[in-house]
């Protein structure tokens, strides 16, 4: 949902994964019931730029106070900052399962499953490049797309081919040779 629309200060929908669009008035009454819930809900937040994409992400165990109130507690959340244009492999992971932080980050950047048209839930976020078994190999948030069951089959299907020329941007070419761009989900309702 959107911090205005928490906040009190608009009635701008939010969004709940897998089922879509809520009023404002739902987002805050299911936030009002996860913030009471203590401990266990896990605070997710997105900041956005112009565009509505997603330019950075936080993630909190402690959560704000009821809807409407003041959150100070948004200044103390430590945000990570998705890359844009050419990947510098800040965050690169030596394991075949990228860890809880960057696939927050990757999912924060693109929500559903990144073939095109897909708009299923994704499965664990995979890498779009084989996973080698040596101390070389590693995963950056440029070689980690979102994609459902069905498309991480396709991924590896003879003729596909699947590159992300930035992180985000991907490019999948089919077998009988035509393209599709695939780029960042927009936050915007």
């Amino acid at each position: 949902m959107p911090a205005s629309a928490w906040l009190g200060l608009s009635d701008a929908p939010g969004e709940a994964t897998g089922l879509g669009p809520l009023d404002a008035w739902t987002c805050r009454d299911l936030a009002a019931q996860l913030a009471a819930g203590g401990s266990r809900t896990r605070w997710l937040v997105t900041l956005t730029g112009r565009g509505g994409q997603a330019v950075a992400h936080a993630a909190a165990r402690a959560g704000p106070g009821p809807p409407g109130t003041r959150q100070e507690w948004l200044g103390k959340l430590r945000f990570d900052w998705l890359e844009r244009g050419r990947c510098s492999h800040l965050r690169v992971v030596y394991r075949y399962q990228p860890d809880r932080g960057l696939r927050n980050l990757i999912r924060a950047r693109h929500r559903t499953c990144t073939f095109p048209g897909c708009l299923r839930p994704p499965r664990p976020v995979i890498s779009t490049i084989r996973f080698r078994t040596t101390r070389a190999a590693g995963h950056a948030s440029a070689t980690l797309p979102l994609l459902c069951r069905r498309h991480h089959h396709v991924k590896q299907a003879d003729g596909w081919t699947l590159t992300q020329p930035e992180p985000g941007t991907l490019i999948w070419a089919a077998p009988h040779g035509r393209s599709y761009a695939v780029t960042p989900a927009s936050y915007v309702v």
